[in-house]
């Protein structure tokens, strides 16, 4: 199975000083995401791209 490549996004969630919003998209479409504190922020990653791959999606992210 070919897997298809998939774009991590780390986007300010509004109203919030210390909390990100960890989304993976695919062609514009969320496909997984978390939500949390920027402390975790490793940790959400690691969520994300965790779930991503088990719904078959490989993760394009230069931030690892």
């Amino acid at each position: 199975m070919k897997l298809k490549t998939a774009q991590l996004h780390i986007e300010q969630i509004w109203g919030t000083a210390n909390s990100v919003w960890v989304v993976i998209r695919y062609r514009g479409k969320a496909i997984a995401g978390f939500d949390g504190h920027k402390a975790d922020l490793r940790e959400l990653v690691a969520n994300a791209h965790r779930v991503a791959n088990n719904l078959g999606y490989k993760v394009n992210s230069e931030l690892l």
